[in-house]
């Protein structure tokens, strides 16, 4: 056997593996979705949150050894790597730089939940575990009312209140900046080699890629979490038009009884349909917006809008 035989087994295995976690992952996503038992739905939410940072840390360790293999025969790869996770972090520090220079009002209170409100333009909200505070933008609260101010304080109140899945999904990111790093770093030392490069693709792409469906997957249960106490708190109803003014036109009216006047929420998830999102997440979105999250969160962190209200409006069915 060749060593293009063994290229194409080791590539045919490494894909087999990726769309097997997807399918495996996407059933047990699905089945988080359609609970509306309260204690089997936190349970499935703790098993992919568990299982998801099992795989990313693995998979960590995989491309550390790579790098380290490739580290004793040519240094530069590790000044190279430094580089990319330096760019990476950079650029982060400096789309945040407009939020923590953004005059601070507050704190305020909501009932028992402290608050603070920063003057910015942007429509957004954020809970900072290590400071243990909940932030809301000015221009969020202009596009809301009284109620929905509400809501999104008790979603970021959720964040803490379930600090288990943020601080997973926090360190998820940070493995995920890691990762990313030592792979582009891979492809930046073996630039002029085509064929090593085809063979990263065919080999490592997949491997990133079930990290990548981690990273997502814990986010998601941190939102979706978030999004079910502070619905709980509130009502479905604020959960939902809420949500449909972030997510759509915030000065348009949207009409939303369609959403709620159906008892039964007849519709149903389709495997392929989650399994989609996923791939489409996991192979595009993230590893092209990792270093937008301060500026675009919505994109990558959060689970898309149609899963966040079906989430939200099945529970509410209990």
């Amino acid at each position: 056997m060749d060593t293009l035989d063994s290229i194409v087994i080791v590539s045919l295995f490494m894909w087999g593996s990726y769309f097997a976690f997807l399918l495996a992952i996407s059933i047990r996503y699905r089945d988080y979705l359609t609970s509306q038992n309260q204690k089997l739905r936190k349970i499935d939410g703790i098993l992919i949150t568990f299982i998801s940072i099992a795989v990313v840390l693995i998979i960590y360790q995989v491309f550390v050894s790579i790098l380290k293999g490739l580290a004793k025969q040519c240094s530069v790869i590790v000044a190279v790597f430094l580089i990319i996770l330096a760019f990476i972090f950079l650029r982060s520090h400096i789309l945040n730089l407009k939020y923590r220079r953004a005059k601070v009002e507050g704190p305020y209170r909501l009932n028992d939940v402290t608050y603070y409100i920063r003057d910015i333009d942007t429509c957004e909200a954020w809970y900072d575990p290590r400071k243990r505070e909940i932030t809301i933008t000015r221009g969020l609260i202009n596009i809301l009312n009284s109620g929905e101010i509400r809501f999104v304080i008790y979603h970021e109140e959720g964040h803490h209140r379930n600090i288990i899945h943020t601080m997973f999904a926090v360190l998820s990111i940070f493995i995920w900046a890691l990762v990313l790093s030592i792979f582009l770093s891979l492809i930046a030392i073996n630039m002029p080699t085509i064929d090593f490069i085809l063979t990263e693709v065919a080999i490592l792409l997949p491997i990133l890629g079930i990290a990548s469906l981690g990273v997502t997957l814990i986010n998601w249960i941190s939102e979706h979490e978030a999004d079910l106490y502070a619905s709980s708190k509130t009502s479905p109803f604020l959960a939902a038009s809420t949500l449909l003014k972030i997510y759509l036109n915030p000065k348009t009216k949207i009409h939303i009884d369609f959403l709620i006047s159906d008892p039964e929420l007849k519709v149903r998830l389709n495997i392929l349909f989650i399994m989609k999102i996923l791939f489409i997440n996991s192979m595009f979105k993230i590893p092209k917006s990792l270093t937008e999250i301060p500026e675009k969160p919505l994109i990558i962190t959060h689970p898309p809008l149609t899963l966040r209200l079906y989430a939200i409006l099945k529970n509410s069915r209990k």
